[in-house]
C-alpha cells in the first residue's frame, strides 16, 4: 500500500523534533571584587595581617604575577597578559601606589589594595578585560 505523499510530509512536519544544539565554547565576562594579592610570594609574615587574608601575599613592587582573594576564601588569578595591566592600574592609582610603596619603605603591610576585575575565568586563572584598583 502506498501513502500518498501529503501524507507522508505532513507525518514529517507534525512529528515533534528535538532543538539543535550548537555546543559553544564562548565563555562570558565576569565581574571580581576582592583584595589584590602577590601569587608568587607565599612567605609573609604577620607584618601584613591588615593587608591581605592568611595565607595571602600583599602586591609589591617586585611582584610579577597578580591574583584577587574573593569573598570566602576563594581566590583567582591572572594570565600573563593581565599581570602587566594590573602593574599599569598600580602605577595610575594613587591609593594602591601609596600602598605599595608604604610596604616597601616600611617592611609592614597597612592598607588594602582592593580591585575590580572583568574576565573569563578558566579554571583558576582570570583572563583579566578590564581592571579597576580602588
Amino acid at each position: 500500500m502506498m501513502v500518498p505523499e501529503f501524507a507522508l510530509i505532513l507525518a514529517l512536519v507534525m512529528t515533534p523534533q528535538q532543538p539543535v544544539s550548537r555546543a559553544t565554547a564562548v565563555s562570558q565576562s565576569q565581574s571580581f571584587t576582592g583584595i589584590l594579592t602577590d601569587t608568587q610570594n607565599t612567605s609573609c609574615g604577620v607584618e601584613v595581617a591588615k593587608a591581605v587574608p592568611k595565607g595571602a601575599c600583599p602586591a609589591s613592587f617586585g611582584a610579577t604575577n597578580f591574583g584577587l582573594a574573593l569573598e570566602g576564601g576563594k581566590s583567582v588569578k591572572f594570565d600573563e597578559a593581565g599581570n602587566a595591566r594590573i602593574i599599569d592600574a598600580l602605577r595610575r592609582s594613587k591609593k594602591g601606589a601609596k600602598a605599595l610603596f608604604d610596604y616597601w619603605r616600611t617592611g609592614k603591610a597597612t592598607t588594602t589594595v582592593r580591585a575590580r576585575a572583568v574576565g573569563t575565568l578558566t579554571g583558576d586563572t582570570l583572563n583579566l578585560e578590564s581592571i579597576q584598583i580602588d
